[in-house]
């Protein structure tokens, strides 16, 4: 005050003239005015005070920095939609509503598009949420903690019918779950378990056809192919 008798005791407490809360229930992030509103000390009772509240808004609820971010670790198989893993923070107020969504820090693509197999960092760089104003938030990278899988190829084998006597042939071997645009082949397929006559042609017989794990191609990292056996082919 501007006018206390030097040696009185005269204070007065001053309040932050808050109104909009979080959902935690706390003065959001702005600039307020101040109110003192009565006064109190040994010799309050010699002075009256009317109150006084500041004209500017001079007191300011800056925003809480988050600490302790963290990323889960996630995995996708190749060719599907990536699944970064859920952002957490470590000092956010309980009750309040604040999310970040990470994404996959991928680079290199394959022939048809698609994030090639192998592992990656992810980065948060953005918070939202009903009380993310109130929050502010540098950004946030894991360490390689997301993996793009191998793609489990099947594949069928065409039926082939010779006659004894002509060369052997197996049937064309297709690739049926294949990302379109990829550049990958399996190997040939070969007969199982073939039975040649004393003339060296294959016996006439129902034998089964296979094709190995074996891939080529720009695309070939990409996929796996299990070992495949069809039981129907007929020479």
């Amino acid at each position: 005050f501007g006018n206390v008798i030097s040696g009185d005791i005269v204070t007065s407490t001053a309040s932050v003239d808050t109104s909009t809360l979080s959902t935690s229930g706390n003065p959001i992030v702005g600039t307020y005015t101040q109110t003192a509103s009565s006064i109190a000390g040994a010799d309050s009772g010699n002075y009256s005070f009317g109150g006084y509240t500041t004209s500017t808004k001079n007191y300011t609820v800056n925003k809480l920095a988050l600490t302790g971010a963290s990323i889960a670790a996630g995995s996708s198989v190749y060719g599907s939609s990536l699944t970064p893993g859920a952002v957490t923070f470590g000092n956010v107020i309980s009750g309040d509503i604040v999310t970040s969504t990470a994404s996959v820090d991928t680079s290199t693509l394959s022939t048809s598009g698609n994030p090639i197999v192998g592992t990656y960092t992810q980065t948060a760089s953005s918070i939202a949420g009903a009380d993310s104003g109130n929050y502010s938030f540098g950004g946030y990278t894991s360490g390689s903690n997301y993996t793009i899988t191998q793609l489990a190829l099947t594949a069928s084998i065409a039926p082939v019918t010779t006659t004894y006597g002509t060369p052997a042939a197996t049937g064309a071997v297709t690739l049926t779950n294949k990302i379109v645009g990829d550049i990958v082949t399996a190997a040939s397929a070969t007969i199982v378990s073939p039975a040649y006559s004393t003339s060296g042609n294959l016996k006439a017989d129902t034998y089964d056809q296979t094709v190995g794990s074996s891939l080529s191609g720009a695309d070939s990292g990409n996929y796996s192919l299990c070992f495949y056996t069809s039981s129907t082919k007929i020479y």
